[in-house]
C-alpha cells in the first residue's frame, strides 16, 4: 500500500501543557482550513509526567480528522517541523520511527539559557541539533520565536543554521476578538499565566507595584508563588483563578488592561497570553524589553511605573479604546491564521492543495456546530418565542435544539427543531433544590448526548440547575438572552448570575428610554441587538393575502382583539367591555379576537369574529387597529408592523414593566394607553384611537424601521459555537455556586461573599461541596440521590391522596413510543380511569407527541423527547434507541419510579396490564 506523503509534520511531546501545545494547536488548524496535510508525532520526554495524556486540543485536532496522529513509520513529508528543542535533545533516534522529508524546522520557542546568556541552563542546543540530525538526515534549520531566543541562541551556540526571520506564534484573531466599552472603575487590571516563580517580579516590592492597590486585580493561572513572596497573604484586592478555571477568552473580557511582569532572570520566548490579550482588545502594560516585538502597540513600564502608566491609559474613553483597537489589528496583522500558511506556503514551495489522495478516509466529522436553547416557562411564549426567532437565523453550519419549560412544544416541534419538554417546578409541585436537580442533569445530558457548544437561555432568572450545569462543563459557551425594561420594584440580586455566563446579549428595546429598572444600570455589561421579533421583515402578508388567508372580507375596518381569556358576552370582563364599545363606536367594524382568548365560538355575538392564525404577526396587515397587552414580543411586533394600537398593560407581571411600555408609546404618539378598566374611561381612550388612525399609521411609518436583533443574536451566538475554549475547569463555579439564595443582599451577605472570595481556591471547593451536600440532602456516595418529585394525579379522581400520592405510592413511568403526531388522548383518559378505580401509583409520561392538551387537562406530568428521526440526525444511525433508553433510564432515577413500561400510542392491552398489577 502506498504511504501517506503529508504536507507537514509536526513533531512535540503532545502531553505538554500551556502555550507549546496551543500554539501546535492553532498551527493545526490553520493548514488545515488551507488545505494542507498535517501529520502529528508524539515524541516523550521528561517536560511532561509519563502519566499525563495528551493535550485535550490536541486529542480533539486528531478526533476531528484536522490531523493524523501517526505512530509508525516511514514518514514522507515536505517538512519535519519540531517544537520544543528540549524535546529534540532527549531524542533517541533509533527508537523513532524513519523519516523521509524535503526540509527540517527547530522551533525554539525556549532560549537555552539565562537571560544574560552566560549558561546554557535549560537545554544544550548543539545535543539537539545533533540528535535531530541523525533522525530526520538534515541539517534542520532553527527558527526562534521571538528577538530574545535568537539572540539567546546566538550567545551560546553562534554556529547554529538560524533562519532570517522569526517563527512567531499565531492565533484565530476572530474567536479572540471581544467588545470594548470604557473601562470599569475601579479600573480592572490582570494576568494570565503559569504560576512560576520566574513568572513573577523578583521581590514583594515589585510585585505590589506591578499590582498596586487602587486597582481590582484578577489573576488566571494560580498565586501559590506570589502568596509565598508576599509571606502567605495576598492583597484583599487581588482575585485568583486556578489553572484553566475560567475560559481564557471570558477571563481577558472580564479585564480592563492586561499587565504582565516576570522575574528579570527569565527569558520569556515570546508571551503568547499577551497576543491572546491583545487579540481580546486589551490595552497591554510589559516590561520594556517587549518592545522589540510588539513595537507600540503595547505600553512599556517597569513594575513601579505600573499604576502610572495604567491611570493614563484608561482616564480617556477614546484614547483607551483606539490603545483597544492598535492591538487587534497588529495581531490581525502579525499572528493570524493567514501569517502562518504563508509560511508553510514558502516552506514547502508550492500553495495549500486538499486534492492529494489520503491512504484512508478521515474520520467522519460533524460539519454542523450546535447550541442548545432553553426557555423559561414565564406567563406567555415570549422567551421562547425569542429563542426560536434567533433560531430561525442561525446560519446553516449551527443547528439548534431546544429544551423548553413551556408547554407550547408543538410550536417548536412545526418548525422542525428537535425539542424537549421538561415540566417546570410548579407543574409537578417540586421542592426548589430537587427540581434545579432534574434541570441540571437534563442540561448536563444534553450538551453531552449531542456535542452542545453553546447554551442560550432567555429568561428574566438563570435557574440554579442551569448555572451549575454550566459550571460542570467549562467547554461550553453560554449566553444569557435578557430582556430589559424590569419593574423597579424587582429585586435587583437576580443579576447577580449575569458573570456565570459568557456573553449577555440584551434584545432591543424600542421603549429603552423609558427603563428605570435594574438592568438599566448594567447595560454596559451586555451586547445589545435590536428588538428581536419571530418573522423577518419581508415574510408578513400584505393586506389582500392576510385577509384571505383569515378567511375576512377584503373591504371595510377590522379590529384586532388581543388580549387574555374572558367572556366575550360579559361586559364586566374587560375582553367584553373592549369589543362592545368597539362595535358601540364604530357599528361596520368588524371586531377579531383571537381564538384561544374566548371560552367558545359560539357564543359570538354579532359583528366579532374569532381568528386563528399562526404567527398572527404574519397577517396583521389585516386590520385597521389592534387592542394588545404591551408584552415585549406583542409590543414590537404591532408597532414595526405600523398598526395602530391602543395598550391595555398587565399590572401584575413578574418582571415585566409593560405600563412604561404602553406609556413611552402613547407619549410619543404611537399609541394610546388603556389607563383602567371603566367603561368611561376606555370608551374615550378607545375613541381617540379610532379618531387618529391615519395620523397614528404615518407616525409609526415616520418613526419606526426595522431593526432585526434576531440576526444580530444569531450571528454573535454562532461565533460562539464556532469558537474554541479550555476543556478542563473544576466542577464546581468557584464563584459561590448557584445554591437557593437569600431574596436579600444586605452586609452580611457581602461580608461573606468578600471572605469567601478571598480564600485559596481549594478551600472553596471543599465547601461549595459541602455546603451543597447539604442543600440537597444527598445521600452517601454511590447512591441516587433523593430527587423523587411529587408526580402530579388528576385532579378531582375521588381516589385517597395518601396512595395516590407522595412517597408511599408507586411510580410509573409510561413512555409513550413513536409517531409524533400521534393523539394521547385516547391513553391519558385510560390511565386516568385505572388510577381513579385502583389508586396506589403516580404516573408520568414521556412522549414524542408535540400535543400536551390531554396531559394538561388530566393534571398529569408529562415530559417530552425529540422525534425518532430527529434523533437519527442529530447522533447518527442507530442512535435513536439507545439515547431514549438512557433518557429514560435517567428519569427513573430522577423521580425514583419504580417502574418504566415502553408501549406504543394505541397499545391499551400491554398498558392496561401494567396498571392493573400497579393497583
Amino acid at each position: 500500500m502506498t504511504a501517506t506523503r503529508y504536507d507537514v509534520i509536526i513533531a512535540t511531546d503532545a502531553r505538554l501543557p500551556g502555550g507549546t501545545t496551543a500554539s501546535v494547536a492553532e498551527e493545526i488548524l490553520a493548514q488545515h482550513a488551507a488545505g494542507y496535510r498535517t501529520a502529528l508525532v508524539h515524541l516523550p520526554s521528561t517536560l511532561s509526567a509519563t502519566a499525563r495524556p495528551f493535550s485535550p486540543r490536541l486529542q480533539e485536532l486528531v478526533v476531528t480528522g484536522r490531523c493524523d496522529l501517526v505512530r509508525h513509520g516511514p514518514l514522507h513529508g515536505d517538512a519535519l517541523i519540531v517544537r520544543h528543542p528540549r524535546v529534540a535533545a532527549e531524542l533517541d533516534p533509533g527508537a523513532l520511527p524513519a523519516v523521509d522529508v524535503g526540509s527540517v524546522l527547530m522551533i525554539a520557542n525556549q532560549a537555552p539559557g539565562t537571560v544574560d546568556g552566560a549558561r546554557a541552563a535549560h537545554y544544550d542546543p548543539q545535543v539537539a541539533n545533533e540528535r535531530l540530525a541523525a533522525w530526520s538526515g538534515h541539517e534542520p534549520r532553527w527558527v526562534p520565536i521571538g528577538p530574545l531566543v535568537r539572540r539567546n541562541l546566538t550567545a551560546l551556540a553562534p554556529g547554529l543554521p538560524l533562519a532570517e526571520q522569526d517563527w512567531v506564534n499565531v492565533l484565530d484573531v476572530d474567536r479572540w476578538r471581544v467588545p470594548r466599552t470604557a473601562p470599569r472603575s475601579p479600573v480592572r487590571i490582570g494576568r494570565h499565566s503559569r504560576d512560576h516563580e520566574l513568572k513573577w517580579p523578583a521581590d514583594a516590592a515589585s510585585l505590589l507595584a506591578a499590582y498596586p492597590a487602587g486597582f481590582d486585580v484578577r489573576i488566571l493561572g494560580g498565586a501559590r508563588s506570589a502568596r509565598a513572596l508576599l509571606g502567605g497573604r495576598l492583597p484583599p484586592s487581588w482575585t485568583v483563578y486556578g489553572f484553566d478555571e475560567l475560559p481564557v477568552r471570558r477571563f481577558l473580557a472580564s479585564l480592563d488592561v492586561f499587565v504582565y511582569h516576570h522575574h528579570p532572570a527569565w527569558v520569556e520566548a515570546f508571551g503568547r497570553t499577551i497576543i491572546e490579550a491583545l487579540a481580546a482588545g486589551l490595552p497591554t502594560v510589559l516590561p520594556p524589553h517587549f518592545a522589540e516585538l510588539f513595537g507600540d502597540v503595547a505600553h512599556y513600564t517597569e513594575p513601579a511605573g505600573t499604576a502610572t502608566v495604567v491611570s493614563a491609559l484608561t482616564a480617556d474613553e477614546r484614547s483607551y479604546l483606539e490603545a483597544s483597537a492598535r492591538g487587534e489589528a497588529f495581531v490581525a496583522d502579525r499572528f493570524s491564521h493567514t501569517t502562518h500558511v504563508r509560511r508553510i506556503a514558502a516552506l514547502v514551495g508550492r500553495s495549500p492543495t486538499a486534492t492529494r489522495p489520503a491512504t484512508t478516509p478521515p474520520p467522519a466529522t460533524r460539519t454542523r456546530r450546535r447550541v442548545l436553547l432553553v426557555s423559561s416557562n414565564g406567563a406567555g411564549v415570549g422567551h421562547l418565542m425569542r429563542l426560536l426567532a434567533i433560531a430561525r437565523r442561525l446560519p446553516d453550519d449551527v443547528e439548534a435544539i431546544v429544551l423548553t419549560l413551556s408547554q407550547a412544544v408543538g410550536v417548536v416541534r412545526d418548525l422542525g427543531f428537535p425539542v424537549e419538554y421538561l415540566p417546570s417546578r410548579a407543574a409537578i409541585d417540586a421542592p426548589h433544590a430537587i427540581w434545579h436537580g432534574l434541570l441540571e442533569r437534563r442540561v448536563l445530558a444534553l450538551i453531552d448526548e449531542f456535542d452542545v457548544e453553546v447554551v442560550v437561555f432567555d429568561g428574566t432568572w438563570p435557574y440554579n440547575g442551569l448555572v451549575d450545569a454550566l459550571a460542570k462543563r467549562p467547554d461550553v459557551r453560554s449566553v444569557w438572552s435578557r430582556r430589559g425594561l424590569w419593574r423597579e420594584d424587582v429585586h435587583r440580586h437576580r443579576l447577580d448570575l449575569s458573570d456565570r455566563f459568557t456573553v449577555i446579549v440584551e434584545p432591543g428595546e424600542l421603549a429603552a428610554e423609558a427603563d428605570r429598572g435594574p438592568t438599566s444600570g448594567r447595560r454596559a455589561e451586555a451586547e445589545q441587538v435590536g428588538p428581536i421579533t419571530f418573522l423577518r421583515e419581508t415574510e408578513p402578508l400584505d393586506r389582500a393575502a392576510a385577509r384571505a388567508a383569515l378567511g375576512l372580507e377584503p373591504e371595510g375596518r377590522i379590529a384586532l382583539v388581543q388580549l387574555g381569556a374572558g367572556n366575550i358576552n360579559d361586559t364586566t370582563s374587560i375582553l367584553g367591555a373592549v369589543t362592545g364599545i368597539l362595535r358601540e363606536l364604530d357599528p361596520t367594524l368588524t371586531v377579531c379576537v383571537t381564538r384561544s382568548a374566548i371560552a367558545a365560538a359560539s357564543d359570538l355575538p354579532d359583528g366579532v369574529r374569532a381568528v386563528s392564525y399562526y404567527p398572527l404577526a404574519r397577517v396583521f396587515a389585516a386590520f385597521d387597529l389592534a387592542v394588545a397587552a404591551p408584552g415585549y414580543n406583542t409590543f414590537h411586533e404591532l408597532l414595526l408592523a405600523g398598526l395602530p394600537t391602543a395598550f391595555l398593560p398587565n399590572r401584575d407581571t413578574a418582571t415585566d414593566d409593560q405600563v412604561a411600555r404602553a406609556r413611552w408609546a402613547a407619549g410619543r404618539g404611537l399609541a394610546v394607553e388603556l389607563t383602567g378598566e371603566d367603561p368611561g374611561t376606555l370608551r374615550d381612550e378607545l375613541a381617540a384611537l379610532l379618531a387618529e388612525l391615519d395620523l397614528v399609521r404615518e407616525r409609526l411609518a415616520r418613526e419606526i424601521g426595522w431593526d432585526d436583533g434576531a440576526v444580530d443574536a444569531a450571528r454573535r451566538i454562532a461565533d460562539l459555537a464556532r469558537s474554541e475554549a479550555p476543556t478542563t475547569r473544576p466542577a464546581l463555579d468557584a464563584k459561590g455556586g448557584a445554591g437557593p439564595r437569600s431574596p436579600e443582599r444586605g452586609p452580611a451577605y457581602q461580608l461573606a461573599r468578600t471572605v469567601f472570595r478571598r480564600l485559596p481556591w481549594t478551600w472553596r471547593q471543599r465547601l461549595l461541596a459541602l455546603t451543597r451536600g447539604q442543600l440537597v440532602r444527598r445521600r452517601p456516595s454511590g447512591t441516587a440521590p433523593p430527587v423523587a418529585a411529587r408526580l402530579p394525579v388528576p385532579p378531582g379522581a375521588g381516589a385517597d391522596p395518601s396512595t395516590t400520592a407522595g412517597d408511599t405510592a408507586v411510580g410509573i413511568l409510561v413512555h409513550l413510543a413513536g409517531s409524533p403526531d400521534a393523539d394521547d388522548a385516547a391513553t391519558v383518559e385510560l390511565v386516568a380511569a385505572v388510577q381513579q378505580m385502583s389508586g396506589g401509583f403516580r404516573p408520568l409520561f414521556v412522549t414524542e407527541s408535540a400535543d400536551l392538551r390531554a396531559y394538561r387537562a388530566a393534571g398529569y406530568g408529562v415530559e417530552v423527547l425529540p422525534s425518532h428521526e430527529q434523533l437519527e440526525q442529530l447522533a447518527g444511525s442507530g442512535a435513536a434507541r439507545r439515547l431514549v433508553a438512557d433518557r429514560l433510564r435517567e428519569l427513573q432515577r430522577s423521580y425514583e419510579v419504580d417502574h418504566v413500561v415502553s408501549v406504543g400510542h394505541h397499545d391499551h392491552a400491554t398498558l392496561l396490564g401494567v396498571l392493573r398489577g400497579m393497583g
